[in-house]
């Protein structure tokens, strides 16, 4: 007997498993917190937070700036790989990326959601065209993740060698995926998604965009290190930086998930137990914090924004379901 998807009972019962799933996933993740919180706190660990008490304020300074650049080239990063096909202000996606960032702490990956909400309410973009566009994006973040991993294995030194195996690496991961991006579902059925692909300046300077975010989760991390005087180097730094990274895309929400896989790569990274016992969990939350500090304000007045944008359009038509 075969289950009808449209059937009123077996959609209710998809949105129960999703909901079970997506709490079960937050509280999960607030468990994996309270155990970097309970490990970090140890009194017998007490030197690490002595050292944070005690580093100098344009330590703390550089990793909030860290958080404020890597914010910036998401924005810009949404503004430029969307262009081709939709142009509005800068400031506008920095304004949703702002308040996406800051709702990405809450449980069902909320600034996600809301994210997309924006572009189809606000900018009347189609359903099919912002799914096609996030896909690429995701994309990219896989073409990101390999270059970096890849030149920090190959290379473990950050310096010009590095750097240029990493450019290397990153511009033929686009080249071949742009020999077969036309070949994907999405591009076939959405116009506007082909367009994004084929467009010479696009996903180039996006993809160099989620390169430049890299950096500043690697240098927010590293100045972490210098703090904490922990035993790691900067290219532990640059892998510490994509686990933060893709550990924070899991769908039910960043909180807890990220600190601790953050804590357990340090962790295995590095080769001594009772120094990682004492700061890796540490680590993790700093690096946190530093990121929540910086979203906390700008986020905060975003979020108000772009919910005023939501209600002022809420009245208005659909958006168009052309591709």
């Amino acid at each position: 007997m075969t289950t009808d998807p449209g059937n009123p009972s077996t959609a209710k019962r998809r949105r129960l498993r999703s909901t079970i799933l997506q709490a079960g996933g937050f509280l999960l993740g607030l468990a994996l917190l309270a155990w970097c919180i309970h490990h970090a706190l140890r009194p017998e660990d007490a030197e690490g937070w002595r050292r944070l008490r005690e580093a100098p304020p344009i330590a703390i300074a550089g990793m909030v700036a860290c958080s404020a650049i890597s914010a910036a080239v998401n924005g810009f990063m949404f503004w430029i790989s969307i262009r081709p096909i939709h142009r509005a202000p800068l400031r506008r996606f920095q304004a949703v990326n702002l308040a996406a960032g800051l709702l990405n702490y809450a449980p069902v990956r909320l600034g996600a959601l809301v994210r997309m909400l924006y572009h189809i309410r606000v900018d009347r973009l189609p359903i099919v065209t912002v799914g096609g566009w996030f896909a690429l994006l995701a994309l990219l973040v896989g073409i990101a993740v390999g270059a970096t991993a890849g030149a920090t294995l190959l290379r473990p030194r950050l310096d010009p060698w590095w750097l240029l195996l990493l450019l290397g690496l990153a511009g033929a991961g686009l080249v071949a995926f742009r020999q077969v991006g036309h070949r994907l579902p999405i591009a076939r059925v959405s116009r506007d998604v082909a367009l994004l692909i084929s467009h010479p300046g696009a996903l180039p300077l996006a993809l160099a965009a989620r390169l430049v975010d890299l950096g500043a989760f690697t240098a927010r991390l590293w100045i972490a290190i210098l703090i904490l005087d922990i035993g790691l180097a900067p290219s532990d730094a640059a892998l510490l930086a994509l686990v933060a990274l893709v550990s924070g895309l899991v769908p039910f929400g960043r909180l807890g998930v990220r600190e601790f896989c953050v804590a357990l790569a340090a962790d295995l990274l590095s080769r001594a137990s009772e120094e990682i016992d004492r700061n890796m969990a540490q680590l993790a939350l700093i690096d946190s914090a530093a990121e929540a500090l910086f979203f906390i304000v700008p986020g905060g007045l975003a979020l108000l924004w772009v919910r005023g944008q939501l209600f002022a359009r809420s009245a208005q038509a659909p958006p168009a379901s052309a591709v």
